[in-house]
This record gives structure tokens, sequence and C-alpha cells, in this order.
């Protein structure tokens, strides 16, 4: 909104009482109080007090007093507990742009604020007053009901209620019409009102975590994807087919609809852990499958259709009933890659069935000892060794709980090794690793635990010594870090990454930790075992008047027979080791929950269980801890750091690494959780035998010195954020090869200032400048230096390539073929000496695949399994882009004369969902302004608005931060998946003569005469056609009388 100067009075009342512009909630977020007057959202925050550390809202030192219409105006935008004021205070920080749509409780936000957010209560009472409002999200919050005047909001696209104690929804939530997605997750609702069913918007509906036993019949007709695990369903509603994913894992279902097999979109069904026994016959029907999950149920056959689901990837089976497979399944299947069918009573032919002749195309196939004892038992003759990707274990009875103990040289077969068989030995071993998995109720980290094991060892973790952060800081800068403002986060978060410490532009080598060099290093870790413990019912491992489980007591028995016990888990697995570390003696978690009471994901008890649960897990690690069990927490700094900071961990215990993202998989994509596991495995293997849960003395000496010095924890909280003792530990990835990750020691106040603008995964910082860049951006946004020779996030030598930048992503290299060693061409599916499948690296999905094609627009191949998802998400924009803009390849538009790209090499911009842009020059936004599109990017981010074109599209207007709205300058673009969608014979005419306005030289007057001439050529022709028709019908009636 403009400025209101000489606006006049008679404006004011359909206009901002402020600023006197017009109001328009399409384009900006508007305050309606009940009293009748009408703002700009943006014009009452700055009368709002200032939120620290930014520019937006009144100062405190001012003395002026905010000026509204009346005292109801003044009461609801000042109120500190539900007004306005709140929000401006607790919100992230998308409430603080010019164009805001949405409002956002989150608990996170404390990472930004330095301070625990205001746990609310209630709806804010002010909230309910904003017209144009898109997003409403209240997560962690003890909020008990939702208000029936959330029906007012009538603008509202994503409604969020994750972890809120609500037992019910009202049924005034079917007033909002344009509502898209309904999130509702780890809340203890029991029912849902059956208006849901009439909102026809109504796309994604996630209601994870619940205690519903119905759903509403029928579901809205535009919906599909249905999350309801976790809950207590005994049925599934009635099915349409535009429903692509299924989530209804860790119910009560019996059965499933027969409307099912008419979802001819369906890719995706999560059904295990219910209590199934038959599938529909015609469940074959589903072409489009390619993940489907029934493992933990009570499936006793499977039905012969299920040799059509030719796009089949995953496909899990274990602890069933099952004592056949469908005849000629595996052959069939061309694409399947996991196949586990552990604890089925297979028949002896249905084994020689599933393991005489595995397909090549199959990467992992899990199976039990006793189905590869019958196996042998069926061949006769000698047995021939099966492939390496069968994974061999004994299956512990443990009823509904998944426990799969191997020993780790199964999990990655090397030629010559027989797969395991026979009877479970009763003697224990030297070291168990005990992987708990996470929520999803899949089973994890045989892949990671696969690869400790090899002929050469890991790098090791470099423990020889903590830098101080202050220091670090000097060294790259040659100051101190600062205390606030841009440039010092900027500046902060390059020194954790730099390769470089010239800040002058000077390449300089970063500089470097002198550590003792370990002799052990490259030696091979010893033969450990592996128990791999799933459970599909999202309980947390806890015991549930409906389901026990017993985990402790089982682990308890397992972990006598071993002279060493390590847990890990990620996640509810990570909760879950911390829950049972007192069996331990090491403890490694990666982003776990550690308060289900604020947890964004958690299983759907009540607030006391929660609390119980919370408390037994902190009881439990206080017992660890005591007895000397050595807890190393790993975690990235996102929303789990909050949860974090709920759990005192000793002066070591908690690693933050300055990076943003799930911290387990981060880790793995940098190359730095398997030397970080095998680390911890061969310290176990080196470390004389102690009772479980005491071993303190010899993993106490392993941490260096210098954390010594590092302050204790004070009070509930690991750290104080406005403490300058140090109190942290920063995790530091190395770029050298004796080193993946060293140490920092920092304070409350400088973890503030990393989790400021930590980066993610592959972004880069400039040589020039030393600007922090997103991953897709190709030149700098503060320079608009090219990202040749950057600096990029995560070690180099494991670290992808970006964006093509590396030809073996792109594939135009030869490739030696995997059996006969010989160059194969970049493009061939099989060897042309031996014929054996080639496979490909896909760059998004980060595996190797054999089927796929190249996207010719950034020169990258892609696998079948990320086109698919490409196409998926693809429809998905074609609901929100206006239809003239939707290209049917892809959304990216080359983008030429601007910011110095020329046509010859043009940068491009990309619309994404909800409103996002991605472009060449970082990310931005999007919004629609009657046939045209207004897009900002760039940093200071500047709006542009486009305007279609025969060829593309055209800028006719940018406007800057203070700068003039009609400054033009003069980008265009073209889509580059597509042809653009035609516009129609008028809209060509104004373009044309669009065209020729410079070059007539007209005045204004006549400039839009001439712009008015087309609308008076329809007018004349719309005259003389009406009467050219009249003038025919009066001829019939003169003849006819």
């Amino acid at each position: 909104p403009g400025s209101s100067r000489g606006t006049a009075p008679s404006a004011m009342a359909s206009g901002c009482a402020l600023c006197g512009d017009v109001l328009d909630p399409g384009r900006w977020l508007q305050f309606d109080p009940p009293c009748g007057h009408r703002y700009h959202f943006v014009c009452v925050r700055r009368l709002l007090p200032k939120r620290p550390g930014c520019q937006n809202g009144a100062s405190a030192a001012a003395g002026t007093a905010p000026r509204l219409a009346c005292e109801v105006c003044t009461g609801l935008a000042l109120d500190e507990d539900d007004g306005l004021a709140l929000a401006q205070r607790e919100c992230s920080r998308e409430i603080l742009r010019v164009t805001t749509t949405d409002a956002e409780f989150w608990l996170s936000t404390e990472l930004v604020l330095g301070r625990p957010v205001k746990r609310l209560t209630a709806v804010p009472r002010a909230v309910l007053y904003l017209r144009g409002l898109r997003c409403l999200d209240f997560s962690a919050h003890p909020i008990p009901r939702v208000p029936a005047e959330i029906a007012s909001l009538g603008s509202l696209r994503r409604l969020v209620f994750v972890s809120l104690p609500l037992k019910e929804l009202p049924p005034e939530i079917a007033s909002l019409e344009r509502l898209e997605q309904l999130f509702a997750t780890g809340c203890q609702l029991r029912s849902l009102p059956g208006t849901i069913s009439g909102m026809r918007n109504l796309w994604e509906f996630y209601i994870d975590g619940n205690q519903l036993q119905s759903l509403p019949d029928p579901l809205p007709v535009s919906m599909d994807s249905l999350k309801v695990s976790g809950n207590e369903l005994t049925s599934l509603p009635e099915l349409h087919g535009k429903i692509k994913n299924i989530r209804a894992y860790g119910n009560r279902l019996s059965a499933i609809p027969s409307s099912i097999c008419r979802c001819d979109r369906l890719c995706d069904v999560l059904l295990q852990g219910n209590e199934l026994r038959t599938l529909p016959e015609e469940f074959g029907q589903l072409r489009s499958m390619r993940t489907l999950l029934l493992h933990d149920n009570h499936l006793e056959r499977l039905p012969d259709s299920l040799v059509n689901l030719v796009d089949l990837r995953w496909l899990y089976l274990y602890n069933n009933q099952l004592r056949e497979l469908p005849q000629g399944f595996l052959s069939s299947t061309p694409f399947l890659e996991r196949l586990l069918v552990e604890s089925n009573p297979l028949t002896g032919a249905a084994t020689v069935g599933l393991l005489g002749d595995l397909p090549r195309h199959i990467r992992i196939c899990g199976v039990d000892a006793s189905q590869v004892e019958r196996y042998y038992s069926e061949v006769d003759g000698d047995p021939p060794a099966l492939p390496s990707c069968v994974v061999s274990g004994w299956m512990l009875p443990w009823g509904r709980l998944y426990g799969k103990l191997t020993p780790a040289s199964q999990l990655k077969r090397p030629s010559g090794v027989q797969a395991l068989s026979g009877a479970q030995p009763v003697h224990g071993g030297d070291v168990l690793v005990v992987a708990f998995a996470a929520s999803q109720g899949e089973p994890e980290w045989f892949g990671v635990l696969g690869q400790l094991l090899g002929e050469k060892g890991h790098p090791r973790i470099s423990r020889g010594r903590v830098q101080d952060f202050a220091d670090l800081h000097k060294e790259v800068w040659g100051t101190p870090p600062g205390e606030d403002g841009e440039e010092a986060v900027q500046r902060a978060v390059a020194a954790m990454w730099l390769e470089a410490s010239s800040h002058e532009g000077e390449s300089a080598k970063r500089p470097r930790l002198e550590c003792p060099v370990d002799n052990r290093a490259g030696q091979p870790l010893a033969e450990f075992d592996v128990l791999s413990l799933c459970e599909t019912n999202a309980q947390w491992y806890t015991d549930t008047p409906l389901r026990t489980l017993g985990v402790e007591a089982h682990l308890a028995e397992v972990a006598r027979h071993y002279r060493r016990v390590m847990l890990i888990g990620t996640s509810m697995g990570g909760f879950a080791a911390l829950s049972h570390s007192h069996l331990a003696h090491t403890v490694a978690v990666f982003g776990p929950q550690t308060d289900l009471t604020i947890s964004h994901l958690r299983p759907g008890f009540s607030p006391e269980d929660l609390a119980g649960t919370t408390a037994r897990m902190k009881f439990n690690v206080e017992r660890a801890l005591a007895a000397g069990t050595r807890i190393e927490y790993h975690v990235a700094m996102e929303d789990h750091l909050v949860y974090a900071r709920s759990l005192a961990l000793p002066p070591g215990g908690l690693i933050i690494h300055p990076i943003y993202g799930r911290i387990a998989r981060v880790l793995e994509r940098g190359g730095v959780l398997v030397p970080l596991i095998a680390d911890l495995v061969a310290e176990l293997q080196r470390q004389p035998s102690v009772a479980a849960g005491g071993g303190s003395n010899s993993t106490a000496a392993s941490w260096p010195a210098p954390t010594a010095s590092m302050e204790e924890p004070l009070g509930p909280y690991a750290w104080d954020w406005n403490s300058d003792a140090h109190q942290v530990l920063l995790g530091r990835w190395d770029h050298g090869p004796d080193s993946v990750l060293s140490f920092v020691r920092a304070s409350g106040r400088q973890l503030l200032l990393l989790c400021s603008a930590p980066p993610k995964f592959n972004d880069w910082f400039c040589t020039h400048c030393w600007s922090h860049n997103e991953e897709q951006a190709a030149s700098c946004r503060s320079c608009g230096t090219g990202c040749g020779g950057a600096a990029a996030v995560g070690p180099p030598w494991t670290m992808r390539a970006w964006r093509g930048r590396d030809r073996r992503q792109s594939g135009s290299d030869p490739r030696p073929c995997p059996k006969c060693g010989k160059e194969q061409p970049a493009d061939a599916g099989a060897c042309q000496h031996c014929h054996a499948q080639l496979l490909r690296h896909c760059p998004n999905c980060r595996s190797e695949q054999p089927e796929g094609r190249r996207d010719a627009v950034v020169d990258v191949w892609y696998c079948t399994g990320c086109w698919g998802k490409f196409d998926q998400h693809n429809e998905v924009l074609r609901k929100e882009i206006p239809a003239q803009w939707f290209v049917e390849g892809g959304q990216r538009w080359a983008w030429a004369d601007d910011l110095g790209r020329s046509r010859e090499k043009p940068g491009y911009i990309e619309f994404c969902r909800r409103g996002l842009l991605d472009s060449s020059w970082g990310k931005g936004a999007w919004k629609q302004e009657g046939q045209d599109m207004d897009v900002s990017f760039g940093s200071p981010p500047i709006w542009r608005r486009l305007r279609r074109t025969a060829k593309g599209f055209q800028c006719v207007s940018c406007s800057a931060p203070g700068g003039d709205r009609n400054a033009v300058d003069g980008a265009s673009g073209w889509p580059l998946y597509g042809l653009p969608t035609s516009m129609g014979w008028f809209p060509l005419i104004l373009e044309r003569l669009s065209s020729l306005m410079p070059q007539l030289q007209l005045t204004s007057k006549r400039r839009q005469w001439c712009r008015l001439l087309p609308f008076l050529l329809m007018v004349l022709s719309a005259i003389s056609y009406g009467l050219h028709r009249h003038r025919r019908r009066t001829d019939r009636v003169s003849v006819g009388g």
C-alpha cells in the first residue's frame, strides 16, 4: 500500500482507515475489526511494538501512541495476549513480509527469537478478523478447542493444527470453501464433522496420530491424499478415482473397500500394522501402484491379479501368514526393487520359486534364516550361492514387533559368503547394534550399517582438539563475531563452511586444526551383530492398552548375551533409543523427539500419557548417564533443535550441525554418517567388558580434554540463549581425507547467530563477496558472480554436483559395465558385450536405476520414479497456476535481458506450489493479478509484473523498495518445457498494437485512442453481425407470410 498523501476524505470509507488506499484482501492482508473500520495489516503493523531483531514496527523509544480509528481497533491491535501485537511478536518470520498472507505460530520460532515462544491456550481473537489470510498454522500449542468463528476466514487455503489437545473440530470448518489442505496430526480427535464431505477443494487430508474410529463418508471429491495412520479405524469409506496416496497404517482395519480397485491413479498404499486377512481380487487393476506395504497383518493369500502391477517398486509382506506368492509375480514386475517376506510360513516350493531365480532388478530381498534353510532342503545337491541382494537373519518371536537379528556381514554379502540359515545360536557375541526405525513403520539402517564392514576403513572423527567459535571466526575473517545484523549472521554462518579464509576475495586455504593422527584409521571393523526393530503402530515403542510390545524386557534379554551394546535411531527411533539407554553402553541418536508434549510428530496419547512417556525417557537417560553410558545426540538447525534444548546432557553429548534439514539424511548425503557410526562401533570393539549401562570410565576418556572446560547445563535446558558461556558443541564438516568431522565450542548468543540463516546441503558461498546463495542460484545474489569454484556446503569428495555442472550427473560420459568392465555409451541400457543391465545414477533420489530419461533443458538424466513424482507435482500446480500461464511439460520459464542475462544464456524462473518461486537468483514468490503475474526474487526483492504474449511473457513494470512502480527493465521470457497456452485472437491484436506504439511515435492521448481501437472494432463487428441476423430473420418471416 502506498502513502495516504492527497487522499480525499471520501475515500477513507472504502479504503484503509490509516493510509486511505484501496483495500484488496486478494493482494494484501487486511484487518477488519468488528467496529467497522478496515486497515491494511501492514499499516497497523507499523504502529505495533517493534519485534526484536527486525525493522518492522514502532520503536519503543519513539514515545508516540498508536493512532487507530477507535478504542475497539486499538484494543484488538495492541493486546499482548489476544491481539495483533501477539502475532507480531510470536509468529514466524513470514508475518514480517510486506505481502504476507500466512500466520504461523510455531515453537521453532524460538530459533530466531532467542527465547521460548508463548504457549497459546486459545486462538487469538484478532486473528479471526484478518481477511486475505491463506495459511493459519498452530503447532504444539495447548489449545483445547477451535472456535466456530474460524469460518469467517473464508480465504484460507491451508489450515494446520499439529499436536494440539483437540477432541473435535467445529462443523463450521466446512464453510471454508477454498480450503485445500487440512492438517490435524498428533491431536486426540475422536471424530470428524460430517460436513467435511462437502469441502469441494480439499485435496490433502492429514490426520495421523489421533483416536478416530471412523471417517466422513463420502470423502471430499477433490481429495487425492488420505493420511490417517496411527488411529483406531476399523474401516475406510468408499474411495473415489482421484485418490493417489493412502497412508492408513497402524489402525485396526480388517478389510479395505472394493472401491479401491477403481482408483486408477493410486501410487502409494501403506496399510501395514492392521488386521487385514484378504485383499480384493481386482487389486491388480491398480497399474499405477509403486509402493505397497502390507507387512504386520494377517494375510493368508495374495490375489493372483498382483502380477498386473507392472510398475511396482516396493513390496513389504513380512509378518503375515502367507504360504504362497502369486505365480510368475517376480518376472511380471520388472521394476521391483525391494521385497521383504520374513516371518511368513512359505512352503518349500514357494521358497524355491522366490530364491531359485531372483531377477537382477531386485536390489533387496529380505528373508529369514528358516526360509533359507527350507530352500536349501528343497534343492538337490549342493545349493547355489544366493545373490548378494538376499539379506537373511533370525526373526525374533516378538509378536507384532519386527525384530531381525543378523550379522553385519550379511547386510552386504561379498562373493563367497553364504546366506544365513538355520536356528539362532544361544550364545551372543561381541558388539550388538540395535537400530530403531522411525515412525514410517519401515525397517531402517540396514543400508548404512552394511557399509561399515569392508576392505578399507573410513576416515575417523577428529576428537583431538575442540576450537572456540570466536577463535575460528577471527581466523576466517580477522575479527571476532558480531552481535547482530545481517552481515554478522552471514559471516558467522560462512565461518563454519568456507574453504578460503580471506574476506577480501583472495584465495586462501581454510585454517586446519592440528589433530593427532589415529594409527587405527584405515583398519576394517570386526564382525558385529545388528538387531533391527520396527513397530508399525507409531506408538513410540511403548505399551498401550491395545498393543503390548514389551520392548524393554525383550532388549534386556538379548543384551545380556553381548559384551557391548549400542543403540541408534532417528526421530521416533531416536526417542526409543533414549528411552532404553539404560540398557546400553553407547547411544547415538539423530534428531529425535525428546518432549512429546511439544513435538510436532507424536502419537495420539492423552496429555497425561504424553507427559508420562516423556518423563520415563528422561528418567532412563539420567540412569544411563549415572552409570557411565555415552550418549551422542546429533541435531541440525531446524525444529528438532527446540526439542534438544529440553534435554540437558553433559558437555559434549549434544552436537549441533550448522545446516538445515533432517540430520540423519543430511549426514548421509555429506559422507559423515557412516564414518561417525564406524567410529563409535570401533570404540566399543576395543573397550573391555562392562555390564550394560556402565561403560563409563573408558568412554569418558574418549572425549578430548577441551570439552571439560565447557560449562554444565543449568536447570532443565541444555543452554541459555543469552549466555556468553560455552555451553554447546558445534559439528564442523572438514574438507580433508584424514578427518570428516571436528568440533567447535560456542555460546548461546553465537548459536543464535548461526540459527538465523542456516544453509542447506549444496548451498554455496560466493568466492568474491562470501554471500550465502541457494543451490539453484547460477550466480551470486549480491555481486552477480557465477558459481564456478564456489565453496559448497558439504564435503567435496562425496557431494553430488548441482544442476548439471558435473558431467557424471548429466550422464554424458561413457560408463564401464559393472560385470565385464568395458566402456559403454552413456545412453545404453544394457552392456553391448555381456548384455548385463546397466544402472544409472539419478541425482534427485540418489539411487542407481535402470530406467529413466534425460531432461533436455538442464541435460540431466532422471529415473522413471522421479519423473512420476514430477508429473504429480505438475498436476497439483495445474490447480494453482492460472490456465494461460500453465505449461504441460513444466513450469520453468527462461528469463532474458535482465540482471545481465542475454538471450544466448538466459536465467530462469520456475513457478512452485503455494505461491513460491524458484529462480537463478534464489527463492521468491508469485501471485496472480488479473491476467498478469507478479513475481519477486533477488536481493533486495523486486516485484515485477509479467504479461503474457504470444511467445511467452513481457515485463511491463517493476518496483524496487522505494522505487517507481512504472519502471520497466525490458525483461522477457518463454517457457522451456513446452509451448505456451494459446491466448486467442483478441489478446494477439492488443499485443501487436502495443508493439507498434513506439514506432508510431504518438502522443499519450493518441496512444490511448489507439488502445481503444480494438474495442471499437469488436463493438462494430458485433452490431454488424446482429443486424445481419435480424435481416435474415425478417426475410424468412416475409417469405413465409
